[in-house]
């Protein structure tokens, strides 16, 4: 009985050295690096269009609404 248990713990501990070994031939845990920095490209905010009468309409009432339900 000792001897079945010792050979499967043998072969349980031999599966997962060599799943352990093959699993990952090649770990790359870093992403290639680019030669342009972040910083130096230029992005431009679109220009601020005016809002309409009903546009500002509606914004002015869902903040009433908002300050009406929050005091």
């Amino acid at each position: 009985m000792k001897m079945t248990i010792h050979r499967i713990y043998l072969l349980i501990i031999l599966i997962c050295s060599v799943a352990c070994f093959t699993s990952c031939s090649k770990i790359d845990e870093v992403p290639p690096r680019q030669q342009q920095n972040a910083s130096s490209k230029h992005y431009k905010m679109p220009d601020p269009t005016p809002l309409s009468v009903n546009e500002s309409d509606s914004i002015n009432s869902i903040k009433n609404e908002y300050r009406n339900n929050t005091n």
